[in-house]
Order: C-alpha cells, then sequence, then structure tokens
C-alpha cells in the first residue's frame, strides 16, 4: 500500500509494452476492458486493438509493482511497443495519450520510457 491507500477508485493508464495478464503478480488484480494496443501495419498505418500480451515483460513488471502499491486499483493497459523490439514510435505514444486524454477518466497516466527527439506534439 501507499501511504495506507488501497488504490480504491484509482484509474491508471501504463503506456507501454503491454501486460501478461497471467502473471502470478496480476492475478488478483483488475485490468479493465478498456486496454488497448496501437499497432502499425505494413503501409504505415495505425490501428487500435485488443492484444494487450506483452512479450518483453517491462509493462508486466511496472504493473506488478504498481499492484503491489496499489492493488486496488483498476489498470488500463496501452500497449505501444511493437514486437520487433522494445521501441516505439512517436505517433504511437502521441496516439496513446490523445485516446487516453480524450475518451478516458483516469487519474494517473504511468509512462516508463524515455525519448531523445523532440516533439511539439508531445510537449503539448
Amino acid at each position: 500500500m501507499l501511504n495506507g491507500s488501497t488504490g480504491k477508485g484509482i484509474r491508471i493508464v501504463i503506456i507501454d509494452s503491454g501486460v501478461n495478464c497471467e502473471h502470478p503478480l496480476l492475478q488478483n488484480i483488475h485490468i479493465s476492458d478498456a486496454s488497448f494496443s496501437i499497432f502499425s501495419d505494413k503501409m504505415g498505418e495505425y490501428g487500435f486493438s485488443k492484444d494487450i500480451n506483452d512479450e518483453f515483460g517491462h509493462g508486466t513488471a511496472v504493473c506488478g509493482i504498481l499492484a503491489k502499491l496499489v492493488p486496488e486499483s483498476t489498470f488500463i493497459i496501452a500497449k505501444i511497443f511493437d514486437e520487433a523490439n522494445l521501441r516505439a514510435d512517436g505517433n504511437k505514444l502521441n496516439l496513446a495519450l490523445k485516446y487516453v486524454i480524450e475518451n478516458m477518466e483516469c487519474d494517473i497516466i504511468h509512462m516508463s520510457l524515455g525519448t531523445v527527439l523532440p516533439s511539439v506534439e508531445l510537449e503539448e
């Protein structure tokens, strides 16, 4: 628990590599049906899917840490990293943030990532 709070009523969006819902640390938490993945096809077009499966483990680890701190929170997973490597282009990040801000009620947006490229859209 974090400062005595269980996280009840708190909605946390985790923008990362997805989550392994079968992981033992995540068995008793609530992962929202609003979770989504952003992908890009061979033509460079972006789309949304419900496949939030974590191929790398990073998003699962982040969710597991948060679940230990605030186990009664609702977790919304936004998968932006592609299957080939642990990288996501800035467009996916911007799309995820825009989608979450415009379409979801959440209390916290967690991003455990970095970038070296300037982005006016991201700054806004």
